[in-house]
């Protein structure tokens, strides 16, 4: 019986250590969406999805793609991270709309 705790123990370990590889594997080329962060909300803040016409209320931590647009209201601001890790602060009264990351 003792011979099988040590094969137990050294599988349990490879598969511990296989699986903290994979877990550290970038991905794969062109494999990252391009998408933007909504961080913060200050005042009226509002959101509209690619090819709507209609606007709704932003939310922290909302996810813009490439064609949505945003837009803040008098005495508002916004934070947005996009896709480069950048970090833009929009102030009142502005409309912007997210576009792809250039090549």
């Amino acid at each position: 019986m003792s011979g099988v705790f040590p094969k137990t123990r050294s599988l349990l370990f490879a598969l511990l250590l296989a699986g903290g590889l994979c877990a550290q594997t970038p991905p794969a080329k062109g494999a990252e969406k391009a998408e933007s962060v909504l961080l913060t909300i200050e005042g009226k803040v509002e959101v509209s999805s690619a090819g709507a016409i209609t606007w709704s209320a932003a939310r922290t931590n909302q996810v813009l793609s490439a064609g949505d647009r945003m837009r803040t209201g008098p005495r508002s601001r916004a934070t947005l991270r996009l896709s480069d890790k950048s970090v833009l602060r929009v102030n009142e009264l502005t409309t912007l709309k997210i576009q792809p990351p250039s090549k």
